[in-house]
């Protein structure tokens, strides 16, 4: 990754595989790995508009 330039963040979904599934016994729901998937990117883009605003 040192080669890229962009700003970027490794965001792991504890448990999950490549289709972001979780075992059962992690009491986890598809909708709710989304959810949190989703609340991380609407963060780390707002984290990027803000430092942009800030050059």
């Amino acid at each position: 990754m040192t080669g890229l330039k962009a700003s970027r963040e490794i965001f792991t979904i504890e448990g999950g595989n490549h289709s972001f599934h979780v075992p059962r016994v992690l009491h986890r729901s598809d909708e709710d790995i989304f959810a949190g998937i989703t609340a991380k990117a609407v963060e780390w883009l707002a984290d990027r508009g803000e430092n942009d605003r800030d050059r």
